[in-house]
Parts: C-alpha cells; sequence; structure tokens
C-alpha cells in the first residue's frame, strides 16, 4: 500500500498542471497544483499510516522535526502576510510528514517503496528528452526543457536528487528484470540533466560522481556484485550524458556552444546568472540578519525583498513580480524567512541522518541523496518545489534505520493530527488554483475581484485588479487592492505608480492613462509598460 501510494502521489505531482495563462511568469504558476497534490498526498500517507498504528519514534530525529514544526507555526503566525505563510508552511510541514510516514514503515515495505519511486523519474526524464526532441511542448514559455514539470531547472534538479536512488536500484539484490528498468531510468536521466543545462544540477552530479569515485577507491579491490552493478549504473548514466550531446534537439539556446559554456562556467560567478545571485544572496543575508529568530515569515521572502535591496540589485525587474516568488537558495532562504534557529535546527536534521546507523547500502543511498540535496539547495530553490521535496522526504524517510518493535498505538494521534491539519490546509491550496483559473479567463475588473478574493497574496493579482478598476475610473476600488500589496510588499514600484495615477480630488475620479489594456486571453507574461 505505501509502494503504491508514494508513486501514485509523485506521478500525480508531475502531471498535476492547471491552466498557466496569467499576467505574472507563467512557470510560477504551474507548482500550484503540484503543491495542492503534495498536500493532499501527505495527507492520505498520515491516513495509511494511522490506520495500522505506526509509530512516531521517540528519538532526537523526530525530535528535531517537531521543533522545526513548531517554529514553522510561530513564524506562520508571526510573518506580515499570514496568507503567503501558510502556503509556504503548508507546503513544508507536508514534506515533514510524508519523511515521519517513510520513516515509520516497516523493514518490509522499505525496499519495495524506493524501487517503486524509479518509475516515476523515468517518466519525468522521458517527457523531459520528448520535449528537447520536439515531440511535445509541456513547458512555460522560455522554460524548456522540463517536461511534465513545466520547468527545465525543476526537472534537472529532481532527476540528480533521484539519482542515488536510481543507482542503489540498479545495485541491490533483486529481479533481473528490476535492475535492467533502473539501469534504462539512469539513462534516461543523464541524458535529461544534460539537456537541462541546470548548472546546480550539473554541478550536484559531479559532486555525487566524485563521492561515488572515493567510496570505490576506499573499497580497494573488493569486487561484489553490488559493487559491479553499481559501476555499471554509473556507465549508464554516463553513456546517457554523451547521447544528449549528439541528440538533433529543437532547442533554442543563445549560445553557439550551450553545453560547453555551461560546463566551462560551472562555478564562474560572473557566468549567466552567477552575479545576480550572488546579489541576491548578499540581500538574503541581510534579511536573515535583520529578523534572526523567526525570519520575514515562510512565504514572505518575495514581498520583503525590495525593503532590503540596494539601488543596483539586477535581481529587481521591472513589472508586476518584480522579483522571482522563491529565493535561488533553499539554505539562505530558509534562514531568512524562518530565523537562523529554524535553520540550526534544519542542518541539524541532515546532520543527524547523515550519522543515523543503518545497512551499508541504505546508509549510502541516504548520504547521497543529502549531498546531491545540500549542494543543489545551496544554489537553487529545489526544497521549495513540490516534486523535489516529495522525493527526498520519502527517500531520506525510507532509507533511515527501521523502527524498533514497540507498541504503536500511544502515538497514533500524531498522525491523525497531520490528516486533519493537511486536509484543512487544502482549502486554502485549492483556492489558489481556482483563483488562478478565473484570473486566466477573466474579462474585467470583476472578475479579477473574484480572484483576488479567491488568493488574497498574490501581489500581482492584486495590482492587476487595481489597474482594471483604474481604466473603470474606479479608484474607490482600485484602492482595496492597493491596500492590500501596501501591507505585504510596501516597497513595490508598482504600486507607488498605480497609486501615484489614483490621487483624486474625488473619490472615483481617475488621474493619468492606463497602464495597460485589459484585452483577455492573457500571454504568459503580463507586465506593466
Amino acid at each position: 500500500m505505501t509502494r503504491a501510494a508514494g508513486v501514485a502521489i509523485l506521478v500525480a505531482i508531475a502531471c498535476a498542471r492547471v491552466d498557466a495563462r496569467s499576467m505574472t511568469s507563467a512557470h510560477a504558476h504551474v507548482f500550484l497544483a503540484q503543491e495542492l497534490v503534495l498536500v493532499l498526498g501527505a495527507a492520505a500517507l498520515a491516513g495509511l499510516a494511522w490506520l495500522p498504528g505506526l509509530a512516531v519514534r521517540r528519538d532526537a530525529v523526530s525530535a528535531v522535526v517537531v521543533g522545526l514544526v513548531a517554529l514553522e507555526l510561530v513564524s506562520t503566525a508571526c510573518a506580515p502576510d499570514r496568507w503567503l505563510a501558510l502556503r509556504s508552511a503548508t507546503v513544508w510541514i507536508s514534506g515533514l510528514v510524508v519523511f515521519l510516514v517513510a520513516r515509520a514503515s516497516g523493514p518490509g515495505a522499505r525496499d519495495r517503496g524506493l524501487f517503486a519511486i524509479v518509475l516515476p523519474l523515468g517518466l519525468v526524464a522521458a517527457s523531459v528528452i520528448l520535449e528537447a526532441l520536439g515531440v511535445v511542448a509541456l513547458s512555460a514559455p522560455g522554460h524548456a526543457p522540463g517536461g511534465l514539470l513545466g520547468e527545465r531547472n525543476v526537472a534537472a534538479e529532481l532527476l540528480v536528487a533521484g539519482a542515488p536512488v536510481v543507482v542503489y536500484a540498479c545495485a541491490v539484490e533483486g529481479a533481473a528484470s528490476r535492475r535492467h528498468v533502473a539501469l534504462g531510468v539512469a539513462a534516461l536521466s543523464g541524458c535529461a540533466v544534460v539537456l537541462g543545462r541546470t548548472r546546480s544540477a550539473w554541478l550536484a552530479g559531479l559532486c555525487l560522481v566524485v563521492a561515488f569515485a572515493l567510496v570505490g577507491l576506499r573499497a580497494g579491490g573488493a569486487r561484489s556484485a553490488g559493487r559491479r552493478r553499481a559501476r555499471l549504473a554509473a556507465a549508464a548514466i554516463v553513456l546517457g550524458a554523451v547521447v544528449a550531446l549528439a541528440l538533433p534537439t529543437t532547442l533554442r539556446w543563445k549560445s553557439a556552444r550551450p553545453y560547453h559554456d555551461t560546463l566551462v562556467h560551472l562555478v564562474d560567478p560572473s557566468a549567466g546568472s552567477g552575479a545576480g545571485r550572488l546579489v541576491q544572496y548578499a540581500t538574503t543575508l541581510r534579511m536573515a540578519a535583520a529578523h534572526p529568530v523567526l525570519g520575514v515569515g515562510p512565504g514572505n521572502w518575495a514581498p520583503q525583498y525590495l525593503s532590503f535591496a540596494r539601488r543596483d540589485d539586477r535581481t529587481v525587474h521591472e513589472g508586476l513580480a518584480p522579483v522571482n516568488r522563491l529565493p535561488n537558495s533553499d539554505v539562505l532562504g530558509f534562514a531568512a524567512e524562518r530565523g537562523l534557529v529554524a535553520a540550526a535546527l534544519l542542518a541539524a536534521l541532515a546532520l543527524l541522518l547523515f550519522r543515523e546507523r543503518s545497512s551499508p547500502t541504505r546508509a549510502a543511498l541516504r548520504r547521497a541523496t543529502l549531498l546531491g540535496v545540500v549542494v543543489m539547495a545551496s544554489l537553487d530553490a529545489v526544497l521549495q518545489t513540490p516534486a523535489a521535496l516529495f522525493l527526498v522526504a520519502w527517500v531520506l524517510g525510507l532509507s533511515s534505520s527501521p523502527p524498533e518493535a514497540e507498541p504503536a498505538v500511544a502515538r497514533r494521534p500524531a498522525f491523525a493530527f497531520a490528516l486533519v491539519a493537511l486536509a484543512a490546509a487544502a482549502v486554502p491550496a485549492a483556492r489558489r488554483v481556482a483563483s488562478l483559473e478565473v484570473a486566466a479567463h477573466a474579462r474585467g475588473a470583476e472578475d479579477f475581484d473574484r480572484a483576488a478574493r479567491l488568493d488574497p497574496g498574490d501581489v500581482a493579482l492584486h495590482l492587476v485588479a487595481a489597474e482594471s478598476w483604474i481604466a473603470e475610473s474606479r479608484c474607490d476600488r482600485a484602492r482595496i487592492h492597493l491596500d492590500a500589496v501596501a501591507k505585504s510588499s510596501p516597497a513595490s514600484p508598482a504600486r507607488a505608480e498605480l497609486e501615484a495615477r489614483c490621487a483624486p480630488r474625488h473619490a472615483g475620479a481617475w488621474n493619468g492613462p492606463v497602464i495597460s489594456n485589459v484585452v483577455p486571453p492573457f500571454g504568459p507574461r503580463w507586465e506593466l509598460k
């Protein structure tokens, strides 16, 4: 049951999409339905753990997880924009629940759950390759080849995070057919990761290769069947990467030698988005230093960023959403949003899992997964995307030491509480999906008003609604949305511009030209001009 649930949830997350026609960047919205599926999936897993009476173990790892949940709730309650905080906190707590359920699973279900997760990874990798070849078009505009996940960085990082479990499925004892499937997925993953040209994924992949080589050297002349199969899996990944360089793709890269340039500038902070990331990291550190205890609140990094950014910040751009929704570093973003105490607890959790004792093969799987995730999470938003968060939580939970044989009835209420809480949290997640649908097909200010009421934390949506009311000479209605923006993002330049154009002599007057014409349907990006 656990194995089937894990596969179904990850496949559903990967395939969950809504109409991404919106007034903000399209790829920022493909995650809304995926987040809803993650929350519902975590609730379902909590129910499956509660019914047979699985236990939340009383050890240091569980204590740290409980501490993270407690800090998340307090930080959410104190956040400037609680609606945004609720979205981010729900996703993060869902991941922690998935981890606890997987960790509570019995020894017999663990290998089955790990093997089964290989198939969704193969599905994602195949979709990336098909999109690169021009067979399908699944990604948000300008973010191909992301395959089912809709964004190339997200897809590549998921596949690298899942690479250790694919190698594990190739190496351990079991049916030969299962190992053959895992070898095929390994080759597909290597090909898809190269096609994605994601620097964080490439760097993490190289770190895993180096770690694998060092472990092999320490093993000396050992020639066990497991090690031979692991080497075969590594060779399959390399073969897939080589094939990617020869494929006749339809991708339109700006560079004449895209893969060579990405490899050469892999750690060059002045190439590509590297310099901008350093600027963003410095600003995020200032944010964390200003709010060391509870942070600025989960999900509140973007609306608060402009208050800490300097005038020459190259990561700030014009439009309704001048800053990306997610910081380009899970590590720094977590410290800024949740505070330094929560960041220290998260580091403690990673250290405990790294040092936890279990079978050698599962320990190697857990440590390799942690290594890849830490490298990528330092450079990009990985654990803030639903598919990667579910995968990492699932693999780390199943690869930890099995639970001790002890009565579980006393701790069944923990999973029952998680089931009820996540089911309740799914309601706001569903409202956000509904809001996007309403906004994507809006035909006037009333529709935008309704969409903003469904998702009151969407700053860009409030700005569009305000502009729509200004176009109808109704500044009284526009100010309701401008006031909402002022509370969550006081430094928003778009809000200031709209406020200036709506500085009337009487309540309903409109002074100045319309920013842009509201003509549905919207394209993938609709910005203030």
